[in-house]
């Protein structure tokens, strides 16, 4: 019952009720009636109550399914790794895979090309660059993607918040 764990949280807290009661603006009898069952706190003290013991509003008026006993909020922030960012990992690695690709294909083939009615002819990477224009253009799209990752990854959080919106 909410009166059980009221009282149960406040001693955990080392508080007496007259201190509770300074710190809600209640008089101290308003809560040793809260304490006992007779008077059940309003919302606003209830908000409040959950503030000063750091717990939700759910285990003060919830009964119990176990046995009772004193569990807190957890405090301490969870570091998790921002959406953002391990959006932009992702598409960093992608665009260092699809450069390293790029680049061995370009190694690999053509060994010459010529340009026709111009007649220029290119060897190793020059040959490969002209001769195939979706190379070219995934190329450049995946540097764009692994500058942008890469400034994704480095720059705060604010400064992007900022940026994007």
């Amino acid at each position: 019952m909410y009166y059980k764990k009221i009282r149960e949280l406040r001693k955990a807290n080392k508080l007496s009720q007259e201190e509770l009661a300074n710190r809600l603006g209640v008089s101290r009898q308003a809560v040793s009636k809260w304490e006992t069952g007779i008077v059940m706190p309003d919302i606003n003290n209830l908000l409040k109550l959950s503030e000063i013991f750091n717990v939700t509003t759910d285990y003060i008026l919830k009964e119990a399914e176990k046995s009772f006993s004193y569990y807190p909020i957890e405090s301490k922030p969870e570091r998790k790794i921002e959406t953002y960012k391990l959006v932009a990992l992702i598409f960093l690695l992608i665009s260092i895979l699809t450069i390293l690709t790029f680049t061995t294909i370009s190694i690999l083939q053509p060994h010459e090309y010529q340009i026709p009615y111009e007649g220029r002819n290119y060897t190793g990477l020059l040959a490969y660059w002209y001769s195939y224009v979706e190379i070219r253009i995934g190329l450049v799209l995946s540097l764009t993607f692994f500058v942008l990752s890469l400034l994704t990854l480095v720059l705060p959080k604010k400064l992007i918040d900022k940026i994007f919106n």
